[in-house]
């Protein structure tokens, strides 16, 4: 069986070609998954629907043995340093360091230190501040992970 990805959740475009090629359809919020046995000239599918399409390669997903991601505002709600740093009352301090790696003043890893190194003696119950009232998992993370 072969997976169909379309980058649109136009259900007409998906039910025509899903009529044609007696494709399985998937809806979800950002797309539409064709599931079919047959195989399918996707140049054509665009081309006809102006649509952009592309196949999902067959994972095993039970094989899959790590999982790396980027956690501040991507697999968790917030930005971690910031979060400590404002429990710990030195927030302004990293957000102006912040503010220079933005400007291009700093260096990823020269900000990183500068901005770690000002935690630095802090309490661990900080830490659990911080995890307990503001760290939250962003929506679909627990299943993406799962």
């Amino acid at each position: 069986m072969r997976t169909i990805i379309q980058h649109s959740t136009d259900i007409q475009v998906a039910t025509q070609i899903a009529d044609t090629y007696h494709c399985k359809i998937k809806h979800y919020t950002s797309h539409i998954r064709l599931y079919t046995d047959h195989k399918i000239d996707l140049d054509v599918l665009r081309q006809t629907h102006s649509t952009d399409f592309n196949y999902l390669p067959t994972l095993d997903f039970s094989q899959i043995k790590l999982f790396v991601s980027d956690m501040d505002s991507t697999l968790i709600n917030i930005e971690c340093i910031d979060e400590i740093a404002d429990f710990a009352n030195i927030k302004p301090q990293v957000a102006a360091i912040t503010e220079r790696a933005m400007q291009g003043e700093l260096d990823f890893n020269a900000s990183l230190i500068e901005r770690v190194s000002l935690l630095k003696g802090l309490d661990i119950s900080v830490l659990d501040k911080v995890y307990i009232e503001r760290l939250q998992v962003n929506p679909g993370g627990k299943d993406l992970i799962e």
